[in-house]
């Protein structure tokens, strides 16, 4: 009766590591059992913004096809280190997602040293966003040409805001000011975003703005002026403004994508899973009903994505330490050249 009693025991014991098994559970067929719950999508901003609107775009198709609930969490604090962190930290079983913009690259230049790239998988691009140059409605500069003039010319450094500095939009200046052969700017930080950034334009705290599609409210309430986008060609959602390569001839290029990571260590066809759901999602019609207020989507599978971003990191790798010098300096200096 006990050799019984051991041998349904081990049986029952058996049965119990199978189905703990995690990450690497796989079906007969050899194929991973996921998703084994629902999913959460960390999202490294407030509810709102264009990050967690876009998200929460897409999950009405990604629960219909992995008929699993899809939550968003939003975790803005930290600078997005603690969005960061608990999805690099978590098992690798795909359970936790991380959204972010291509921000997410600059994090570990600007003190947030846990944002290690090698912590996270690409998973999926869904969508990308432009650089728009914007002047106040009222203001005397009309296009681009003349915007670059006065900043070549301008006995004082022409303000401009950005959302941090070192961050996304402030680099997009940077970059652009290296285009044109003059830094004669002054760049100022307005960490709550892209309306914020909007709102000292129109109050005149600076001159002029570079963001995303975000601006469409300023633009239709007649506040701001767009001077052109830096996109290869014109912008679907603002097909009026002109590019700078037309208005300027100059090769400059600032792609913005938005996409999804998760832990590294996961396993590849759980992330071809993901990548599938996110390509049929993105093209779902409510989906496509948000892009068409500002956004493009732009899907790429995770290799796609993945080589994408490897090749951005090198680039930045170049490029950040010298700005983060220019930063200090200018901190150190008050802001004064």
């Amino acid at each position: 009766m006990k050799r019984k009693m051991f041998v349904v025991l081990c049986l029952i014991g058996m049965c119990s590591f199978a189905f703990a098994g995690g990450g690497n559970e796989r079906s007969a067929e050899g194929e991973p059992q996921y998703p084994k719950g629902d999913i959460s999508v960390l999202i490294a901003a407030a509810a709102g913004g264009g990050n967690d609107l876009l998200v929460r775009a897409l999950l009405p198709s990604l629960e219909r096809t992995l008929k699993v609930s899809v939550v968003p969490v939003n975790q803005p604090g930290g600078r997005g280190a603690i969005a960061f962190n608990e999805v690099a930290s978590a098992r690798p079983d795909g359970q936790k997602l991380y959204f972010n913009s291509k921000s997410v690259l600059l994090m570990k230049f600007n003190g947030i040293e846990e944002a290690n790239m090698d912590r996270l998988v690409p998973v999926a691009q869904v969508a990308e966003d432009v650089t728009i140059f914007f002047v106040r409605s009222d203001s005397p500069i009309k296009n681009i040409k003349d915007l670059i003039n006065h900043i070549k010319t301008s006995k004082e450094r022409v303000k401009s805001a950005n959302s941090g500095m070192g961050a996304l939009w402030h680099l997009s200046q940077i970059l652009f000011c290296q285009t044109i052969g003059s830094d004669n700017i002054l760049s100022i930080a307005y960490p709550a975003g892209s309306s914020a950034m909007l709102t000292a334009l129109v109050s005149g705290e600076v001159e002029f703005v570079t963001c995303g599609p975000e601006a469409k409210s300023f633009i239709d309430a007649g506040k701001v002026r767009p001077l052109c986008v830096v996109y290869p060609g014109r912008y679907p959602s603002f097909p009026d403004i002109p590019t700078l390569k037309e208005e300027t001839g100059l090769d400059y290029d600032y792609p913005v994508w938005r996409g999804f990571f998760t832990t590294e260590g996961t396993d590849p066809k759980v992330l071809k899973i993901l990548s599938d759901a996110l390509k049929t999602a993105v093209e779902s019609e409510e989906f496509k009903k948000f892009t068409a207020i500002g956004m493009i989507a732009s899907f790429k599978d995770s290799k796609t994505f993945g080589e994408i971003v490897d090749k951005e990191q090198k680039s930045l790798e170049v490029l950040m330490p010298g700005v983060m010098a220019q930063i200090k300096s200018a901190d150190s200096s008050g802001g004064k050249k």
